[in-house]
């Protein structure tokens, strides 16, 4: 899920490459003009513009992406073995925030501000509770709602389960798995919640 909020109205709109399938989530000005129009193009190569409607000024519009391309090689290597105590070697190729992982055992471990291709020691996370759910990501469904989404991206280590982290990405840190859709605003801040299975 993306989400977009602009000061002004973009004048090209958002462009999505060929492999992104992209679906209106939730758009806040929904129902107030019935008149509005959308506008999506095709360009050279395949890329996609929703050109016009999409997103307007002072309104946050919300979008469902799915990608359908190739295996990524962008992942986080664990070593659970290490005699002096578990490690994760950042792959994905952009810094890291905040990280959880829930460990095969069920238990939480933490870490933070991991540069890309660098190694880090994972520490126990005493606040959390082993966990006793199978190996598998599953989203509640409060984040399938997108108005019930909180007002700032949020890493939620109580949805992980053994086999599976969660990467918080902040400040100008690039999502390595979505392009820049909002490639003609000046400036752009984001920030990106990474939920992954190892």
């Amino acid at each position: 899920m993306v989400g977009f909020y602009s000061t002004f109205t973009p004048g090209r709109g958002l462009t999505f490459d060929p492999a992104t399938e992209v679906s209106c989530a939730y758009d806040r000005s929904m129902g107030v003009n019935t008149n509005r129009r959308f506008d999506l193009d095709v360009l050279p190569g395949g890329a996609q513009q929703f050109s016009n409607g999409w997103v307007r000024a002072r309104l946050p519009s919300y979008f469902a992406v799915r990608k359908a391309e190739p295996m990524r090689k962008e992942r986080l290597e664990f070593n659970w073995t290490d005699s002096a105590g578990p490690t994760v070697v950042n792959g994905l190729g952009v810094a890291i925030e905040t990280l959880f992982v829930v460990a095969p055992d069920g238990k939480t471990y933490t870490a933070s501000g991991i540069e890309p291709g660098a190694k880090s020691r994972l520490t126990a996370d005493a606040s959390a509770a082993p966990g006793t759910t199978p190996p598998t990501l599953a989203l509640s469904s409060r984040y399938l709602n997108i108005r019930n989404w909180p007002a700032a991206v949020e890493l939620d280590k109580t949805i992980l389960s053994p086999g599976s982290y969660g990467a918080k990405i902040g400040g100008d840190g690039v999502n390595p798995f979505l392009e820049k859709p909002l490639d003609s605003a000046k400036s752009y801040q984001h920030a990106s919640v990474i939920y992954g299975m190892y």
